[in-house]
């Protein structure tokens, strides 16, 4: 029995019409709604503005900074490396807390929102914290605030825009490597999406064959390659996960290289001039005490109100299901086919991808105000 015939009325096409008049003012409205929502998020992840930024804290004797990037916020688009001095009391007070707690992250913040430029231009004021802020726990313990970060030197700043990535994970897992003679530091080589950030401290090398790393090489920066770990194989991992390898006190077999590349360069292809070349040592490198992994922030799509998406779980799914979800996040979307993609998802992703696409070049370009990352 009909709906019409319950109600007592026959509906005709007049009826039909206007019935689909409704409908189809009803589907307008909520694709208005759904696309006003995902531009206000394109246009607050694409808009460079004035930032809060945070720098992990590597060394004790000579202090460097490795910034927290993000992939899908156009302030922190960049792997980002720097040298740098901090006041002899701040220092003091950072090496007493690191002596007590060896495994500890340390970080270095803006007091204030600041344009990046401004901090490449060689100085900041600046706060020592351990810790990151939560919404889930108490605000991380400061140390010192209100000093100067001085003598500010690039060692590394690679945009990792989506247009300067690779399409896929190279064969063998690189990181930077720099430092002093007496300490050096690691940050693994962001090439492709979908990908983690590590970092480790004081790492061990003992070099069995090539040449002794000198102060300039070190200082410039060097890359190092892991012989035995296929980037291919260990990623992409679904966040919150990251590599299991990739512990304190970890032994690796390792060849190290010139970095071919200028400190500003960008991709696609900076690991394919490696492929090719000669390592100048090779040996073992050790992790230090200090180890940072992340596959959150990294690949988060942050919201309006500064934190992030809460993404899909994968709790309770089958082995099959993880493995699609794995490989969804891994293979990119082709950009010049927006119609295939909106078969494949639903309209709220549909619109975040094309508006994305439109505004892809805003992230460089344009200036706006937009809520905090994170709260001091």
């Amino acid at each position: 029995m009909t709906r019409a015939k319950v109600f007592g009325f026959k509906c005709n096409a007049t009826c039909r019409n206007v019935r689909g008049a409704i409908l189809n003012s009803i589907v307008a409205d909520d694709f208005k709604k759904i696309a006003n929502e995902e531009i206000k998020k394109c246009l607050f992840r694409n808009t460079i503005t004035e930032d809060d930024f945070r720098f992990i804290v590597q060394g004790t004797d000579k202090p460097y900074l490795t910034l927290l990037p993000m992939f899908n916020m156009a302030n922190y688009r960049h792997q980002l490396i720097l040298s740098c001095d901090i006041p002899e009391s701040v220092l003091e007070t950072y090496r007493a807390e690191r002596a007590k707690d060896p495994a500890a992250v340390f970080y270095i913040g803006t007091t204030k929102d600041v344009r990046l430029e401004s901090i490449l231009a060689g100085s900041f004021d600046a706060m020592l914290e351990k810790g990151l802020p939560s919404d889930n726990q108490t605000q991380p313990q400061r140390y010192a605030s209100d000093f100067q970060v001085t003598n500010i030197k690039v060692l590394k700043d690679s945009p990792i825009d989506s247009k300067y990535l690779d399409h896929s994970f190279p064969d063998y897992m690189y990181f930077y490597l720099y430092g002093t003679k007496e300490q050096k530091h690691i940050e693994h080589m962001l090439v492709s999406s979908s990908n983690v950030q590590l970092t480790s401290d004081q790492v061990d090398l003992q070099l069995s064959s090539g040449d002794v790393l000198s102060e300039a090489d070190l200082a410039k920066g060097l890359i190092v390659r892991l012989d035995s770990v296929h980037e291919n194989i260990v990623l992409p991992v679904l966040p919150p996960h990251t590599p299991p390898f990739f512990k304190a006190g970890k032994e690796l077999k390792v060849s190290i290289f010139q970095d071919p590349h200028a400190a500003d360069s960008h991709g696609p292809g900076l690991t394919i001039p490696l492929s090719k070349a000669t390592p100048i040592a090779s040996g073992t490198m050790t992790l230090g005490k200090m180890v940072y992994t992340d596959s959150v922030l990294l690949n988060g799509n942050p919201t309006l109100d500064g934190t992030l998406e809460v993404e899909e779980g994968v709790s309770g799914k089958t082995l099959e299901e993880r493995l699609k979800a794995t490989r969804r996040t891994f293979v990119p979307e082709d950009h010049k086919h927006v119609d295939s993609y909106y078969k494949r998802r639903d309209k709220q992703a549909a619109w975040r991808h094309y508006v994305e696409d439109k505004l892809s070049s805003i992230g460089h370009d344009t200036a706006g105000g937009r809520p905090h990352r994170s709260q001091h």
